[in-house]
């Protein structure tokens, strides 16, 4: 739970512009249901969408997200508040009999994979939700970007993760006339680029950049000028 308050303490500021998202995960550990249905009968007055997606009024249900099969996410907007109901499934392999050994031989290791997931889960219980709280209340539309300012110009870099934007932006803000906006997120508004509040939030042995490191609080640092937008693609060969 301390470890949880710390990520999302920055988010619990109670005023009009900063982002209201309740967030409730449920942690299991195991494989996830095998009928969906039958676990969540309310499934069945929805529509479904896709294979995995389905939308009521005010509720949107998504099984299997991206890289995440395992997480099952609900959510639900009441017009002032979004709320977000997970349920993950922490398993080492689909397949029961590997997981089991799987679980025997990296019993050790186990509590340490726990917490790098929970990183991860964090930025869908929050971090998403909180910029689609933005984007529909404050027309602010997150980037994945790094951005520095210097002077009245603002250099905004693009890219997958890995390609350096952190390390260019970092060599960028070290001379005098720079300051460093972001260098994982940003959020833009026609030509006003603002950051979002800077926490290091890491797990324990982990490096800067691999756990979330930026939460969205709209009161931060605001710079309004022209913008510089960079593509950065990998090197292939």
């Amino acid at each position: 739970m301390a470890y949880a308050a710390a990520h999302v303490v920055p988010l619990r500021i109670a005023d009009q512009t900063t982002p209201r998202v309740q967030a409730v995960l449920r942690w299991h550990e195991g494989s996830p249901p095998r009928d969906r249905l039958a676990a969540d009968p309310t499934l069945r007055h929805m529509e479904r969408l896709d294979r995995d997606l389905y939308r009521g009024a005010t509720q949107l249900a998504w099984f299997r997200i991206d890289e995440l099969p395992n997480l099952h996410l609900r959510f639900t907007w009441d017009g002032e508040l979004l709320h977000v109901d997970g349920d993950y499934y922490h398993r080492l392999s689909a397949d029961p009999r590997r997981d089991w050994l799987k679980r025997v031989l990296f019993s050790r290791r186990l509590p340490a994979l726990r917490r790098r997931r929970f990183t991860t889960l964090l930025y869908y219980l929050l971090y998403y939700p909180a910029f689609w709280w933005l984007e529909r209340h404050q027309d602010l539309h997150p980037i994945h970007a790094a951005g520095v300012e210097i002077g009245n110009t603002v250099v905004v870099l693009a890219g997958p993760s890995g390609v350096g934007k952190s390390t260019l932006v970092t060599g960028l803000a070290a001379t005098p006339v720079a300051q460093l906006l972001s260098d994982t997120f940003l959020l833009q508004r026609g030509t006003t680029v603002q950051r979002c509040r800077s926490r290091c939030c890491s797990t324990p042995g982990a490096s800067a950049g691999s756990g979330p490191a930026q939460t969205c609080c709209v009161a931060s640092i605001t710079a309004t000028a022209s913008i510089v937008m960079a593509s950065i693609s990998p090197t292939i060969g």
